[in-house]
């Protein structure tokens, strides 16, 4: 009995194994993965993978898998990773400051709009709050980064994107001049909207 049982175990540990690494398609599970030309943490750094990035491995050599082969002039070299920060299936894609803190407000319209209005992101600076409305048209839908000073009633646009919302995680602002509020307009709604309920 003790056999068998101790067979079972050894089988799950080898079906454990398997999943997480295999010859083939495998994943980068860590921000930066250095590639080495030879299977040792004290060999040359050839190139760097990054966090959900696609390697093909070739071959296992103890805690080192070669995932490619490469000609320098006439010289063949490997390429090696560490197997330990690398899986077999590819690893959730971390979400944004913007889509862990996301909102859905409502922001009425002063004027009618074919388009509906929604704040979904909101974050308080030391004078101003930083925003992200998205409008959402019959043909088309955006999202736009906005600096709001509630104490002159001022705004300044940062960004605009039509793509995800992940898009201001990696984009650098380029901040607008600073613009008063005109009556009615969408950006005087969410001002107003901004100020009165968080203000």
């Amino acid at each position: 009995m003790i056999k068998v049982i101790v067979l079972f175990l050894y089988l799950i540990s080898l079906q454990a194994f398997s999943n997480e690494l295999k010859l083939g398609w495998n994943y980068v599970k860590v921000d930066k993965l250095n590639v080495r030309e030879s299977p040792s943490s004290h060999s040359k750094i050839v190139g760097t993978k990054i966090f959900r990035q696609m390697v093909i491995i070739e071959e296992f050599r103890g805690d080192w898998a070669r995932i490619a082969d490469y000609t320098n002039s006439t010289e063949v070299f490997s390429e090696w990773i560490f197997s330990d920060f690398v899986t077999s299936k590819q690893p959730e894609r971390l979400k944004s400051k913007y889509e862990n803190n996301m909102i859905n407000e409502h922001i009425i319209r002063t004027y009618s709009d074919l388009g509906k209005y929604f704040l979904v992101y909101i974050e308080k600076t030391e004078n101003t709050f930083i925003t992200i409305h998205q409008r959402i048209g019959k043909n088309n839908s955006g999202y736009t980064k906005t600096e709001i000073n509630c104490a002159n009633k001022q705004y300044r646009v940062l960004d605009y994107t039509e793509r995800h919302i992940e898009y201001f995680e990696f984009a650098k602002d380029k901040p607008s001049k600073w613009t008063k509020i005109v009556f009615g307009s969408s950006k005087s709604d969410l001002v107003t909207y901004v100020c009165d309920t968080r203000g």
